[in-house]
Parts: structure tokens; C-alpha cells; sequence
């Protein structure tokens, strides 16, 4: 069942949680302001207050700057990316007639995202959307969420890739002396943004007998 489905919560009314991770993913709900009211309300109603949303998104601000500025004209496309992914935009500019929602672009990713024809190099692409990052936050803010932490994912990297040098060890990624990852693997990973946000506001119990479920907030966003 998707995330975004407005029955999932009846599957998990008394079901409460410190922590929800999200990754990769929720862009796909971006077509539809109904679609991302719905999987924020199953995802967040019951996080106790305290607790943490863990995302990690396509950056839009990268995303956006690189097809701008880089991105090769092919047909009716703006195409950018490398042997191992490609983006594709209709438009190089964003309508908001309907909010922050339904900017679609195609998006290919080696052996994970899409197809490539091996001989003629066409690539099938994925339809995904981009999260204007202003009016994410103000959109989580009307679920009782604050973002305490919202950098793209390079950054992320380099403040924490010391401090938790033993998550590499564990996924036997520590390289060798010499060596490193290759420059189109971190123009991949520039392309996405690590959000944390924090529930303020809500239960602060598993305490089953005040499951109650709060109507979606209405919202408005430009």
C-alpha cells in the first residue's frame, strides 16, 4: 500500500514511533498536493513529540542550478548528467500555477533508476519531481514538524565522515591510500540534500486510548 494511500492509517492507528526514515523516495509523491498532504499525515500523526523525520531528497537548488547552467540542449529537452546518470527538464523554469507541485523531470541512474539501451544508448527514463525546499519546510511546520538540519549531501559528508568513520568500516568502505570516489559518483551524490526534522507538537505517549486522528491541515503553498 502506498504511502500516500489515505487508508494506511487504519493498518497502523495504534502503532507510534521515535523515529521515521524516509529515503529516496517521497519525491514521487510530489505530483499532487494531495498525494504529499496524504503521505505526511500517515508518515508524522503518530511520531511523538520529540521524535525525528529522517529524509534524504533530491536537492533542488543543485539540481536546478546545474540544468541551468550546464544542462545541453537536445529537441524539446535540457539534458544533464554523466556515464552513470542523466537528468532530463522540458523547461529550465517552473510554474506555479499549481504550488510547488507536479515540476516533473526525467531521471536515470545506472543499474537502479531507468534503462539504457546498451546499443543505442537510449535511455527509458523515471519520471520524479522536485521539492521546492521553502515551501517544504513551511509545509512541515504545518505538521508540527521543525527542520533542525537541512544540507545537501556533500556537506553531510564531509561533517560527519570523521566522527562516524566506523559506519564505513562496518560497510568495508574505507579506501585504501591513494584512493577515492570517482568525481561522477559525487556529482550523483551532490544532487541530493539530507533532512532532518523534529515533531514539537503532538503525543508524547504510546498510551493507546487517545488515538484519535487529526483532520489534514489546510495549507497553502506558492
Amino acid at each position: 500500500m502506498s504511502a500516500s494511500n489515505p487508508d494506511l492509517y487504519a493498518a497502523v492507528e495504534h502503532t507510534f514511533y521515535d523515529i521515521v526514515s524516509s529515503q529516496l523516495c517521497i519525491h514521487y509523491m510530489f505530483d499532487k498536493r494531495d498525494n504529499v498532504n496524504n503521505l505526511l499525515l500517515n508518515s508524522l500523526e503518530n511520531l511523538l513529540v520529540g521524535g525525528f523525520l529522517l529524509l534524504t531528497i533530491p536537492d533542488s537548488l543543485t539540481i536546478v542550478k546545474k540544468i541551468r547552467e550546464l544542462g545541453e540542449r537536445k529537441g524539446d529537452y535540457y539534458i544533464y548528467g554523466n556515464d552513470f546518470f542523466s537528468m532530463r527538464f522540458r523547461n529550465r523554469e517552473f510554474d506555479r500555477a499549481n504550488g510547488c507541485y507536479g515540476w516533473e523531470y526525467g531521471f536515470y541512474l545506472r543499474e537502479a533508476i531507468g534503462e539504457k539501451d546498451p546499443e543505442t544508448g537510449e535511455i527509458k527514463y523515471v519520471n520524479e519531481y522536485l521539492i521546492e525546499l521553502e515551501n517544504f519546510e513551511l509545509l512541515l511546520n504545518r505538521y508540527n514538524m521543525k527542520v533542525v538540519e537541512s544540507v545537501n549531501f556533500i556537506e553531510f559528508y564531509k561533517q560527519n565522515k570523521d566522527k562516524y568513520q566506523s559506519l564505513f568500516d562496518n560497510f568495508k568502505l574505507r579506501f585504501s591510500e591513494g584512493q577515492s570516489i570517482r568525481k561522477e559518483f559525487w556529482d550523483i551524490a551532490h544532487c541530493y540534500r539530507v533532512v532532518v526534522a523534529q515533531k514539537v507538537v503532538g503525543r508524547e505517549t504510546r498510551d493507546f486510548t487517545s488515538s484519535k486522528r487529526n483532520e489534514p491541515l489546510k495549507h497553502n503553498c506558492h
